[in-house]
């Protein structure tokens, strides 16, 4: 059985930040983390002269990503006054594990049929909202198209919820997309705390749960229930 091979280089941060004036370390990129297809490098963005800060900017990339978003990037900032390398170490682990949130969370999930199919349920919950808002003008008579527009795009913000229904999918499924990731990478920094937390997320059913208010809401907004409801938050003109 093959078994992903796990790299993880140790840093001479010491040294970088004593050198970092030197034109050779500008260019120069270095890879913290592998595993399978991803990398994790680090090098230097810019110079702060007026606050003496080094900017540095942390890279996790999927290799065999073919997207125009393969890859999630932050910056980080070392003060020369008071910072320390060990603050710089912590730093930077707690951007790493945030730049792996955010590539499943905005990348990998984004890939799921699930998120399709809720893209699409949100698209016809506003056709719905907006066919109400819409016939609910013209029985009042309001011709104006730059009214119209303004009631039924303020009409349909304030009551459509799909996307809070997205925003739910994605923080249920954080961690249960590239577990393995979030895990090796946790193990190679030695953080058993947020080690444990991904381990007690593959547990939970929250999953089920946010799919069957899906399920439940789709059905419910199909319903002339449904569009009276709504019907009684429009607003008078």
């Amino acid at each position: 059985m093959n078994v992903p091979a796990i790299k993880v280089w140790k840093m001479d941060y010491s040294f970088i930040i004593k050198n970092y004036l030197n034109p050779s370390l500008w260019e120069k990129v270095w890879t913290l983390f592998e595993f399978k297809d991803y990398v994790v490098t680090i090098q230097i963005f810019s110079i702060n002269c007026v606050d003496c800060q080094i900017c540095f900017l942390i890279k996790l990339k999927n290799r065999t990503d073919i997207s125009l978003f393969c890859s999630k990037t932050d910056t980080i900032y070392y003060s020369l006054k008071n910072s320390t390398v060990d603050f710089l170490i912590k730093r930077i682990n707690g951007t790493i594990y945030r730049l792996i949130t955010a590539y499943e969370k905005y990348e990998v999930f984004e890939r799921l049929d699930i998120y399709t199919e809720a893209v699409r349920q949100g698209e016809y919950e506003r056709e719905r909202l907006t066919k109400i808002a819409s016939e609910f003008l013209d029985d009042e008579g309001v011709t104006n198209e730059e009214i119209r527009n303004v009631y039924i795009e303020n009409y349909v913000c304030e009551n459509e919820k799909n996307d809070e229904y997205i925003r739910n999918l994605r923080e249920v499924y954080q961690h249960h997309l590239i577990t393995d990731l979030y895990l090796t990478f946790l193990e190679s920094i030695n953080d058993t705390d947020k080690y444990q937390e991904v381990l007690d997320d593959l547990g939970e059913d929250e999953i089920e749960n946010v799919m069957a208010e899906i399920k439940k809401y789709k059905k419910h907004i199909e319903t002339d229930e449904y569009a009276e409801e709504m019907r009684d938050l429009l607003d008078e003109i």
